[in-house]
């Protein structure tokens, strides 16, 4: 998985790049769901004290009748 995303925040003319990439595995048995997935996000801005890093990891349960 990836994504990308560029935001302009106004009045501060802060502009942010924000993009992440990571594997999910998903399971079907029967009329359920199981994903786990985990992802690694980079939030890069022109203001310096808004750069960060983070690692989030997911379980979702889809149940279809």
């Amino acid at each position: 998985n990836t994504d990308y995303a560029y935001w302009e925040f106004k009045p501060d003319n802060e502009e942010v790049d924000r993009y992440g990439i990571g594997p999910s595995l998903t399971y079907n048995f029967n009329h359920l769901d199981i994903t786990l997935s985990h992802t690694y996000r980079v939030n890069s801005s022109n203001d310096d004290e808004n750069d960060y890093r983070n690692n989030i990891t997911l379980l979702e349960l889809t149940y279809e009748m």
